[in-house]
């Protein structure tokens, strides 16, 4: 008679999954250690081992073929197999795809929950397990898999800013990880309150670091973005300074999007922070603490160069003098020190 046999977590507990000749066979388990050796006494005086069950698709066979097919080379790869290495380490890697049910899946949430995931990183999880499932279907694993629950609905309070304690753990993280540049662009946008698209345009020939100013440009005539030159917040001045070019027509940053927008959620993974839009919420952060600061709707609009076309002429004249209380308000309200986040120096 031919037995294998795997260990699996279920809703109501452990079980042990059975196929003798062929036959499938589940043993209901008061714990890993019962079921662990339930599953012995059955394997007894059979020669198949239980670390490779000759029948079923494993979540471990699972994870390889998707680290292979999809993930391997791909931006995220390193994230995606963290996650998807979480959940084969939850339901075991052993444990046959096709006996991931509904209910276990809940049991899963409902673990990330209490170790602190936010909702946004635990639908990145529930993501993982569903290419598993597709993985099984794809080789042949399975052939009907049960549906897993929905994804949870996010908290759009939590994505609305950058509280100043995220700022500083964020930052002190990306540099803790070697990530000084991203470290000090992040920290930039938050202070300035530009769109990434317009840092990235900065170039050396924008900056006078001897009068702390600042010039962000159009890149096409539009009514979504103004002209503006703008005092630099002390935190900002010291986040640009090392990286402004000896070359007046060179960039500022020499980084793009992509690499930016993952080393953010490569550190707000690790310290369980959730943001829909990371980087765009820098710049909601800094229009509310000009808002906070009880500066009007015409110096926020100016500062953050967002013009509506009604508006537009009457920006056109407006001196920087006027934007002085922008300038005081983020100095005065800014996150902390690069250098006093990242423990330089």
């Amino acid at each position: 008679m031919k037995t294998t046999g795997t260990i699996a977590r279920r809703a109501s507990g452990w079980v042990v999954n059975l196929r003798v000749d062929g036959r499938r066979r589940q043993l209901s388990c008061t714990s890993k250690a019962d079921a662990q050796r339930r599953l012995a006494e059955a394997l007894q005086g059979h020669t198949e081992a239980t670390e490779k069950p000759s029948a079923g698709y494993t979540l471990r066979e699972a994870l390889n073929h998707a680290h292979e097919e999809r993930w391997r080379g791909q931006t995220g790869e390193r994230t995606a197999v963290l996650y998807a290495q979480q959940v084969v380490e939850f339901f075991g890697a052993q444990a046959l795809v096709e006996d991931i049910d509904y209910l276990a899946a809940e049991r899963f949430i409902k673990h990330l929950q209490e170790q602190g995931n936010q909702a946004q990183t635990i639908n990145a999880k529930l993501s993982k397990l569903r290419i598993l499932q597709a993985m099984a279907l794809k080789h042949g694993g399975a052939t009907q898999l049960a549906k897993l629950p929905s994804n949870l609905k996010l908290d759009n309070k939590q994505t609305l800013v950058w509280e100043d304690a995220e700022v500083r753990a964020l930052v002190a993280d990306l540099y803790g990880r070697g990530k000084e540049k991203e470290a000090a662009m992040f920290l930039f946008m938050n202070e300035m309150g530009c769109r990434f698209s317009e840092a990235e345009r900065l170039k050396g020939q924008d900056i006078d670091l001897e009068r702390g100013l600042i010039a962000f440009w159009k890149a096409k005539a539009d009514n979504k973005e103004g002209n503006r030159v703008l005092k630099l917040t002390p935190t900002a001045w010291e986040c640009i300074q090392p990286y402004v070019p000896a070359i007046p027509s060179h960039r500022v940053w020499q980084l793009k999007y992509n690499a930016l927008l993952f080393q953010v959620r490569q550190s707000m993974d690790r310290l369980g922070i959730s943001k829909a839009r990371p980087l765009h919420t820098t710049r909601h952060t800094c229009g509310s603490k000009l808002g906070r600061a009880g500066l009007s709707g015409l110096q926020i609009s100016a500062w953050l160069g967002h013009n509506s076309p009604t508006m537009s002429a009457r920006y056109v004249h407006l001196d920087t003098a006027a934007l002085d209380g922008c300038h005081e308000a983020l100095s005065a309200a800014s996150a902390g020190s690069i250098t006093n986040i990242a423990g330089r120096k």
